[in-house]
Parts: structure tokens; sequence; C-alpha cells
């Protein structure tokens, strides 16, 4: 893998964060319709966070700051990881006022999230 771009990822399918979203996330609709089983294994290989490690590619994260499907603390957390982890070019974006999906119809709210991505590819 050359480089990744996540917008709005869901990082914590493991729920290693202990969050009521992740353990909700998983119970009403991982684990029911895309897992469809609740193997913790499973969710593990699946976590993003359980995957940050030295050999991690350049990472351009963008989240918006009121996701409420992917909670931007999950975001944060991956981000910060892959701070300690790697030594690959990292950067993050945090746009308020955003919600999950905020680039579905191009807006006020979606044009700066995709003006960096240009200038960083």
């Amino acid at each position: 893998m050359q480089g990744c771009v996540p917008y709005y990822g869901v990082y914590d399918i493991a729920d290693d964060m202990n969050t009521k979203a992740g353990r909700d996330r998983r119970k009403r609709f991982l684990a029911k319709l895309v897992m469809k089983g609740n193997e913790d294994a499973v969710f593990e290989a699946a976590s993003p966070l359980r995957h940050v490690s030295p050999d991690a590619p350049p990472i351009f994260v963008i989240h918006g700051r009121n996701d409420t499907l992917a909670p931007v603390q999950e975001a944060r957390e991956f981000v910060r990881r892959l701070r300690e982890a790697s030594t690959q070019h990292l950067t993050d974006l945090e746009l308020p006022g955003t919600e999950h999906g905020f680039d579905s119809i191009p807006s006020t709210r979606s044009a700066p999230g995709v003006r960096p991505v240009r200038r960083s590819l």
C-alpha cells in the first residue's frame, strides 16, 4: 500500500476503547448484518486500531468533529497510535460542524476536505 486517506473511518471495530458507540455499533449493526456473529477474534482482526504498526503507509485521516456514527474520538486515538508507532507522513484533519458522510453532497463543508487531499496526494 502506498498511502491511505480514510474519510470518517470506523477505527475501533473491537471496541478496545470501551465506548457506548462501540458497543452499540457491534451489537446492533456489525454482529447482525456485517460480521454475522459475535466472535471477538473476528472483530479484533477487522479493527484498524489493532493494525497500527511501524509499517503503516503515509496516512491522511479526515473526520468530522460532530460525527455520531463514528465518533471523532476513534479517529483521534488512531492518529495518536500512528504517531507513536510509525515514522511515515501522517496528516489529520478534523472538520468542525461536520457529521458522518459530510462529503456525500458537494458543499461548503465538503470542499475543505477535498483541497488538502488533492495537494497531499
